[in-house]
């Protein structure tokens, strides 16, 4: 009787053990602003998932999108949901195509929060490339949009995220954000630096 409750035992622990594999510490934040302090699965891309799997006191509860409005992991990534619009596309020549858009994304996803101030700014990784969304003081989210198409062989692009910070850099006379602009790439470092000329904050 001894040997099979140890059996059991041990046969508890590894079933916990392998059911608690890939989560991190980290906390949700509900829609009714609860916030809850457990661990959550990472095994899946947040900018790719629909639901979220949190563990608390070793029991695992399954959340979809429109339960959970934030989520951190270790204090040091956060996601926050936000209903975005946006056209698949491509960053380079290797996968882009005669069109610059591809199929249409409208929903829902969770949005890595990687600047807050007036101007917030969010990052959202997918498995073909990495897409950047600007949200401004109204709250409305927007597509920082950067997209190549290839036409006989040579490629073209298109930089509208560009066209959008030298309009707010004219609008607010700031000469330090124009300048900034016509130098930056479409990576993140750059439009970081962007956001904080843009919200008249000085890089570190």
């Amino acid at each position: 009787m001894k040997q099979f409750l140890l059996l059991l035992l041990s046969f508890t622990i590894v079933t916990y053990t392998n059911a608690q594999k890939g989560f991190e510490p980290g906390s949700i934040t509900l829609n009714s602003n609860e916030t809850l302090e457990g661990k959550i699965d990472i095994s899946k891309n947040p900018g790719e998932a629909k639901e979220l799997r949190f563990s608390k006191d070793g029991s695992i509860q399954t959340y979809s999108i429109s339960d959970v409005k934030a989520f951190e992991l270790s204090g040091k990534f956060r996601y926050e949901r936000h209903n975005v619009s946006y056209n698949k596309s491509a960053t380079d020549i290797e996968h882009a195509t005669e069109f610059f858009d591809g199929p249409l994304v409208n929903g829902d996803r969770w949005l890595e929060v990687l600047y807050k101030s007036k101007y917030s700014m969010f990052g959202l990784e997918t498995p073909d490339r990495n897409y950047y969304f600007i949200q401004e003081p109204d709250g409305s989210v927007k597509e920082l949009r950067y997209r190549v198409k290839v036409i006989s062989g040579v490629m073209q692009k298109d930089e509208s995220y560009k066209t959008y910070f030298s309009t707010k850099a004219t609008a607010n006379n700031n000469s330090e954000l124009a300048k900034a602009v016509a130098l930056a790439n479409y990576d993140e470092d750059d439009l970081l630096g962007l956001m904080m000329k843009l919200n008249g904050e000085k890089s570190t």
